[in-house]
């Protein structure tokens, strides 16, 4: 099996701009919400670390979704699909009923999480919070069944069913913004009635062509199908839940600024959101084509393939950021008039935009590794990334109490740990390279 630049990017481009558009909506949505009040910009940056939650969850579930259509595509074993499936479904009902619980049962404990002292923002951000968490049942789900479209090389299916439901619920925010008295919540009723509209479709097309049939008993309680799910789902999810933390503490950490700062933040963030999509796609690309090629000799493969890999990210990065920083306050500007918010978005994404080509090198191998199952791995990776930059943050701003300083350190940090990765992925002997491994394949 020849792995070809040409083959990498027509797997990875339809993934990120399937991820892309749906990040670009969530800011058209985010834009239709500030218009009706810019406090609704608080509320969205307080729902943040629960929001990477939800994201922890469908990115945790559809790498096994997309490794289980690609092993399948790759040795025609396309009942292997069917087993796992509704095993991801019952996972995500049992996940999503849990914050919902919480949020419910104990404002004291939710107060304390996400830093809120006044009692009628708390009541605002419970009730956006319950609803945002319902439509994460239909999202969730149907990004699962979705990325069996990637995982049998048919990405541009997924991005023309993800395009579909993406305009329908951003024309339905608008439609509810303007003529209800939903306020912020029109967010998630309109995402509750697209993404559970085009699930059934999926869901009636996955049971014509027979890859997907009614649940079995096997499927859900078979040892071998949760040794599966706990080590290509499990550390994924482990791994989205640390970047969570990591926003909470951040979250901490600049609420001293004041809440300009904070929301600022996170605006920026959902923009570095969107620009490290391709360094994701890209990753996702990589495992996709180690597991269709299981029947080949790998081993020869591993670093050819993520040589080709991080060498096209590099030169998508060297492209991207200098847009980024020119284009800044433009983007800002197109999603809110609080030139306080504005100002302190810029500020981050000036400051550590730049080091989003280290960070993307980064992303590129800890998917890969997420997709072959060595998402161990990459756990341990990604949270002594994320201890060592926050550690160093928070001793930072005890010398300079600025967020300025926090950003910096972050900075600092990417450039460094991409550089670590680019030296061991490029230059390391062939043993230092970790060996692909799925379990549960028959």
């Amino acid at each position: 099996m020849v792995v070809s630049f040409k083959k990498i990017i027509s797997l990875a481009w339809p993934i990120a701009l399937t991820n892309v558009v749906s990040l670009i909506a969530v800011l058209v949505n985010t834009k239709i919400v500030a218009n009706i009040s810019s406090h609704y910009l608080y509320i969205l940056s307080l729902y943040l670390p629960l929001n990477y939650f939800v994201i922890s969850l469908f990115e945790s579930l559809k790498v096994p979704a997309t490794t289980i259509a690609a092993i399948a595509h790759g040795e025609k074993k396309y009942h292997l699909i069917n087993e796992k499936l509704w095993l991801l479904y019952g996972v995500v009902f049992v996940c999503l009923a849990i914050p919902i619980i919480l949020v419910i049962s104990f404002p004291k404990l939710t107060a304390f999480l996400f830093s809120i002292t006044n009692t009628d923002v708390l009541f605002e951000f419970q009730r956006f919070s319950i609803w945002m968490l319902v439509a994460a049942f239909g999202l969730t789900l149907f990004y699962i069944s979705l990325s069996l479209y990637n995982g049998l090389s048919q990405p541009r299916k997924a991005l023309i069913f993800s395009l579909s439901a993406i305009v329908l619920s951003s024309i339905l925010t608008l439609v509810l913004a303007k003529t209800s008295t939903l306020g912020i919540e029109s967010l998630p009723c309109a995402m509750i009635i697209s993404y559970f509209f085009f699930l059934v479709i999926i869901l009636i097309q996955l049971y014509r062509i027979r890859f997907l049939k009614t649940p079995s008993l096997y499927s859900l309680f078979s040892l071998k199908n949760y040794l599966y799910l706990r080590q290509l789902a499990l550390p994924v999810f482990l791994t989205y839940s640390a970047i969570t933390l990591m926003l909470l503490v951040i979250n901490k950490l600049l609420m001293p600024f004041g809440n300009e700062i904070l929301a600022g933040f996170g605006l920026a963030y959902r923009i570095q959101v969107i620009a490290l999509l391709p360094a994701i796609s890209i990753g996702v690309a990589l495992g996709i084509l180690v597991n269709q090629s299981y029947i080949d000799d790998r081993n020869f493969l591993i670093r050819g393939i993520l040589k080709k890999g991080i060498i096209s990210c590099v030169l998508l990065y060297i492209l991207l950021t200098p847009f980024i920083w020119l284009l800044a306050t433009k983007m800002m500007g197109c999603i809110t008039a609080n030139q306080h918010i504005i100002n302190a978005a810029v500020m981050y994404l000036r400051i550590v935009g730049p080091s989003y080509i280290g960070l993307a090198i980064c992303l590129v191998y800890f998917v890969y590794l997420d997709q072959t199952g060595l998402g161990l791995n990459s756990l341990c990776l990604t949270t002594l990334m994320i201890a060592l930059e926050l550690t160093c943050a928070k001793l930072a701003l005890n010398f300079y109490p600025y967020p300025n300083t926090l950003y910096w350190v972050l900075d600092l940090g990417n450039f460094i740990f991409g550089g670590v990765v680019f030296f061991v992925v490029m230059y390391c002997p062939q043993r230092l390279l970790l060996t692909p491994k799925i379990i549960a394949r028959g």
